[in-house]
């Protein structure tokens, strides 16, 4: 059954790519061949993984993306309508080509390397964007790419009573001129480093306080989460779990953190959200790919309650 643009809960405005991914056991040299142990073909892109791993969790969801009219194309489509995301706004032009990525995986460390192929690819123009849909949601996620689109696209954000958060990826520029539209960073550590040069969490944690007043989050991996609310600082461990690849991880945690925020919207806890989405970034490692380990909140209630046993 076809979605109803009334029910968006979660808009996501963001790259949709295809992702090729190879897991082999250890990295090959220059001009040495090795052998794959698994491969995948999935849907990717960070704002669309999200939006997967929240429609997971029974929230509506619908991203704004331009995809080609080629194989990967349809592979995004047919994902979309598998993992329950509304593909009414996704933009379908024939003069460009889906996005695609090449992942290799490392089985002995679990690292990975990504090449991303956007050649002959754009973004939506302003034009393109459903100020309606926008305005109506609970949350609007966005990868920041674009400056002008998306400078639009949180104007009407907050033009209606929708929480913005930004999964700040990687620096951009001109990038401070959304901070005065956003609601919640949740920065990788790859973003917060390079854009404070502070080698300490903490440290680069207060450095973008002092430019944005919102509540932030930075994602340290295996190192777990640290957290700004108002002057407050707090930690969340990571999970314990036996991960294979962190492919989407950050991604999956943007989107459980979204659709926690929508759950819980009545009594929102920062740090709960935070916690929640960790566990289910954890999860998520244990498969290959970002979308073939999307949690529900089964296992996701099921490992925030082995870690309080634990603690307890």
């Amino acid at each position: 059954m076809k979605m109803s643009e009334k029910a968006v809960e979660l808009y996501g405005l963001g790259i949709s790519s295809v992702d090729y991914l190879v897991l082999m056991e250890t990295y090959p040299r220059v001009n040495e061949k090795t052998e794959a142990v698994m491969t995948s073909v999935q849907g990717g892109g960070p704002v669309a993984t999200a939006l997967a791993a929240a429609a997971r969790l029974d929230i509506s969801s619908a991203i704004c993306s331009v995809i080609g009219q080629d194989v990967e194309g349809n592979i995004i489509k047919e994902q979309f309508r598998s993992q329950n995301v509304s593909i009414d706004h996704l933009i379908c032009d024939p003069c460009v080509r889906t996005p695609k990525a090449f992942i290799w995986i490392e089985k002995t460390s679990g690292l990975r390397t990504i090449v991303l192929d956007k050649l002959d690819s754009r973004l939506p123009k302003n034009s393109e964007l459903r100020h309606d849909i926008i305005r109506n949601a609970k949350v609007f996620l966005f990868d920041g790419r674009g400056k002008d689109m998306t400078l639009t696209a949180l104007k009407t954000a907050k033009t209606g009573n929708v929480l913005t958060v930004w999964d700040a990826g990687n620096v951009r520029p001109d990038m401070e001129e959304y901070f005065d539209y956003i609601d919640i960073m949740i920065a990788s550590w790859d973003f917060a480093y390079a854009y404070t040069q502070q080698q300490d969490p903490n440290r680069a944690l207060h450095m973008i306080r002092k430019r944005f007043s919102g509540e932030i989050a930075i994602t340290l991996g295996e190192r777990g989460v640290i957290a700004m609310q108002e002057d407050t600082v707090f930690a969340i461990p990571a999970f314990n779990v036996n991960a294979l690849d962190t492919t989407g991880a950050g991604d999956v945690f943007h989107g459980v953190f979204c659709a926690e925020y929508i759950r819980t919207i009545n009594h929102y806890s920062f740090y709960e959200c935070l916690r929640t989405a960790a566990a289910a970034a954890a999860l998520s490692c244990c498969s290959i790919g970002g979308r073939a380990g999307l949690p529900d909140y089964k296992s996701i209630n099921e490992l925030l309650k082995m870690n309080h046993d634990q603690a307890t």
